[in-house]
């Protein structure tokens, strides 16, 4: 029975180590599109339609 307790606490740490890198990086900050959304989003309401499109195209 001490075995099967031990497999589960392994196999739980194990899933844990490998997900926390993931979770990490999620939360690092924003990525590139959001930057470039957020600067075209900036630039339209700006009223600076040339440079929002230029923003919004390196979103893509």
């Amino acid at each position: 029975m001490q075995t099967r307790k031990n497999f589960w606490l392994v196999g739980l740490l194990c899933v844990m180590l490998v997900s926390a890198p993931f979770i990490a990086c999620g939360q690092s900050g924003s990525s590139p599109w959001e930057r470039y959304n957020k600067a075209g989003m900036e630039a339209y309401q700006q009223g600076n339609y040339p440079e929002a499109e230029k923003q919004w195209s390196a979103a893509l």
